[in-house]
């Protein structure tokens, strides 16, 4: 199984697949969001441990994120979670975590067109249901580079 992540400043969404690039199965998706009464380091240590529920699955083997692209300031933000992500990975023993931009995911699904459209690829076929929303679609597409061809 692979799990893929998009972390935003106060939330992050996952996609776990299994299968393969041509036929991937869905076994799991979700969002979590920021308790509105939480500071910036609370809301860090609550993501932590759930993080760490989602991952515990001893099939997980990769895990990949979707990569900041912006150099906004709030993307600070995004990347203390992102950070946090790739701890809670290396703690659990994950033997491949890595990050993707959206250039990456084009490449690695030999997408022809633009960069930014590349969430195409999940308008049709079994993955469709994540194409409505650019964060899930995010985490799909980078859970899918993560399966085998």
């Amino acid at each position: 199984m692979v799990i893929g992540f998009r972390c935003s400043t106060d939330k992050f969404v996952f996609v776990i697949l299994n299968g393969t690039r041509s036929e991937p199965i869905i076994i799991g998706s979700g969002r979590r969001e920021r308790p509105r009464e939480f500071s910036h380091p609370e809301f860090l240590k609550w993501a932590r441990e759930r993080i760490q529920e989602i991952i515990s699955d001893p099939n997980i083997v990769r895990l990949g994120y979707k990569r900041a692209e912006t150099i906004r300031p709030a993307r600070d933000k995004r990347l203390h979670l992102e950070g946090v992500l790739i701890e809670c990975a290396s703690s659990r023993g994950i033997p491949e975590i890595t990050d993707r931009l959206k250039s990456q995911i084009r490449r690695d699904l030999a997408f022809t067109g633009e960069a930014r459209d590349v969430g195409r690829v999940l308008r049709a076929g079994p993955l469709a249901q994540f194409y409505g929303s650019e964060e899930l679609a995010d985490a799909a597409l980078v859970a899918l580079c993560l399966l085998e061809e």
